[in-house]
């Protein structure tokens, strides 16, 4: 039972991000919504740094980087 209070929330963030992510293709560009839930990894690393206080090591960050530099230089050239 201690689990199910555990994962109730995170089973309701991760509805709520789903149902998002529906909304959003209707709302916006499908290349816009592509973008930003390819950036997920990079906001969910600076969140669990900035806001959680979890120190994440530098080779996780130098791992994003490549996303990243891939996802600009592709909005540079791909814009509708």
């Amino acid at each position: 039972m201690d689990q199910l209070g555990l994962l109730t929330p995170v089973a309701a963030c991760h509805a709520l991000g789903h149902v998002m992510s529906n909304v959003s293709f209707a709302a916006v560009a499908v290349s816009f919504t592509h973008t930003i839930k390819a950036l997920e990894p990079f906001f969910n690393a600076a969140a669990s740094q900035f806001v959680l206080g979890h120190q994440i090591p530098l080779a996780l960050w130098l791992s994003l980087a490549p996303v990243v530099i891939v996802i600009r230089s592709g909005q540079r050239f791909w814009r509708p």
